[in-house]
C-alpha cells in the first residue's frame, strides 16, 4: 500500500472516531508501529484541524470536548456556580480534597479561596492550583505529569505515587457526561484511567454535572453510578432523568 493510500485511510479512521491510537491503526492497517508514528507526523503538518497526542491523533472541532479550557469556563456559568455553593457545603474543616481540572471544580475552588477552612486540595489542574494558592490556609499539591493541550490538564502517567502520602476525603470531580446506562463518562482516555483510580482511593466521591451533560454520550465510561456517592446538578434537570438517576444514586439539585 503507498502511503498516500495509508493516510487517507488513517483520516477515514479518525473522521469516523474522533480519536485514534497508533496502536489500533497499526493493528488495523496491519502496519508497523514506527510507520503509523511517521504518517501520524505528516498527517498533523498537512492537516490544520488535526492535532497529536500522546500516542494518537484527535481531530479538532467545535465540539465542546475540545474547547478551550476559559472558553469552556464561560458555558452554563450560572448553573456551575450554583452547583459549586452546594458541593461547597459538604467540605468540612482539615479535611484532604482531590478536585480534578474541571471548570466546575474550578467554581469550588473559588470558594474554597474566599473561605476559612484549612484544608489540603490535590488537583491536576493548573489554573484550579494557581487559584488556590492565593489563600495561605490552604495547603495545595498539584499532581505532575504531562500537559494536556488546550486543558490545562496535567495527566499523571508516570506514576508520581502522591497517593500514598494521603487520604482523600472528598475526591470531586465532573465528566464529559452521564447516563443512566453508561454512568460517568469522558473522551480523553488518560483522563478514563486517572478518574477510575482516583474513586478507589477516595472515600467518598461527589459528582458535579450540570444538566447540559445529562445523557449525552461521550466515549468511555470510567464509573457506575453506584460507584459515586452522591452527584450534584442544576435545577434544569427533567422530572424523568431526576427520578430516574434517583432509583440508583443519590442526587441533589442546585437552586
Amino acid at each position: 500500500m503507498f502511503a498516500s493510500e495509508r493516510r487517507k485511510q488513517i483520516i477515514q479512521l479518525l473522521n469516523k472516531n474522533n480519536a485514534i491510537s497508533v496502536n489500533e491503526v497499526a493493528q488495523e492497517l496491519d502496519v508497523s508501529k514506527p510507520t503509523i508514528r511517521t504518517d501520524f507526523d505528516f498527517i498533523v503538518e498537512t492537516h490544520q484541524n488535526i492535532e497529536r497526542t500522546h500516542g494518537g491523533l484527535v481531530l479538532l472541532s467545535s465540539d465542546l470536548r475540545y474547547t478551550k479550557y476559559d472558553d469552556r469556563r464561560s458555558i452554563n456559568m450560572l448553573q456551575k456556580q450554583a452547583i459549586a455553593d452546594e458541593a461547597f457545603k459538604l467540605i468540612e474543616n482539615k479535611t484532604t480534597l482531590l478536585l480534578d481540572s474541571s471548570s466546575t471544580c474550578y467554581e469550588l475552588a473559588q470558594r474554597l479561596v474566599e473561605s476559612d477552612l484549612q484544608v489540603t486540595v490535590i488537583t491536576n489542574g493548573l489554573n484550579t492550583g494557581m487559584l488556590l494558592k492565593e489563600n495561605p490556609n490552604l495547603t495545595v499539591i498539584l499532581i505532575g505529569g504531562l500537559l494536556k493541550p488546550r486543558s490545562n490538564t496535567t495527566q499523571d502517567e508516570f506514576d508520581s505515587g502522591v497517593f500514598n502520602y494521603f487520604n482523600i476525603d472528598i475526591y470531586f470531580f465532573s465528566a464529559s457526561s452521564v447516563s443512566f446506562s453508561s454512568g460517568f463518562t469522558d473522551y480523553n482516555i488518560y483522563e478514563i484511567k486517572s478518574k477510575r483510580e482516583y474513586i478507589t482511593r477516595s472515600r467518598k466521591t461527589v459528582a458535579l454535572i450540570d444538566s447540559s451533560k445529562i445523557n449525552d454520550p461521550s466515549n468511555s465510561s470510567f464509573a457506575k453510578l453506584e460507584d459515586v456517592a452522591l452527584m450534584i446538578t442544576d435545577s434544569n434537570i427533567s422530572d424523568e432523568d431526576l427520578k430516574s438517576f434517583k432509583s440508583r444514586i443519590a442526587i441533589q439539585t442546585a437552586q
